[in-house]
């Protein structure tokens, strides 16, 4: 098993904007683009958010939606989220070349909705709370080093590297 970057990010936080802006494009050219560490995104959502349907609830749903039908576009809209905020989601499917019978249909499909209940209870049954984002560092998902807040590069570098000692690099 590889190191995974497990990364909870709120689309509506300036803290996620700042990592993405700062601290990601090290970490994507020192350990994502070799392939060292996989980076996953999960969108920080709580039920709360789902109930109330508000901006972390229609952001979690366009990113999922995102996921369901072309994949490969999942991170190109997660970062324009963050870095340049775009929201509208009808303009993310347009941009992204994504059919809109196929993006409407799942916007309002219970397949999304109980992805983000997944999410929703993941978050809390990790105790993470507000929007500040979290990371979990480890070895295919499991035995995580937990870094709480956006960081400095080198305090997440050594993470990896720790992780990189477990798995013998």
């Amino acid at each position: 098993a590889g190191i995974t970057f497990v990364a909870f990010m709120d689309t509506n936080s300036e803290a996620s904007g700042d990592f993405i802006r700062e601290i990601f494009p090290l970490l994507k050219k020192d350990y994502f683009d070799s392939g060292i560490a996989r980076f996953y995104h999960k969108p920080h959502i709580s039920i709360r958010d789902i109930e109330e349907r508000n901006g972390s609830f229609e952001a979690s749903m366009i990113l999922e939606c995102i996921k369901k039908i072309k994949k490969e576009e999942y991170y190109a809209v997660y970062i324009n989220m963050l870095l340049k905020n775009i929201t509208d989601g009808s303009r993310i499917a347009h941009n992204h070349k994504i059919p809109v019978a196929s993006y409407n249909e799942c916007m309002y499909s219970d397949d999304a909705l109980k992805a983000l209940y997944k999410n929703a209870l993941e978050i809390e049954s990790l105790g993470i709370v507000g929007i500040k984002p979290r990371f979990y560092i480890g070895v295919g998902g499991r035995d995580n080093t937990i870094v709480e807040g956006v960081q400095p590069y080198e305090e997440l570098q050594q993470a990896i590297r720790q992780q990189e000692i477990k798995v013998g690099r």
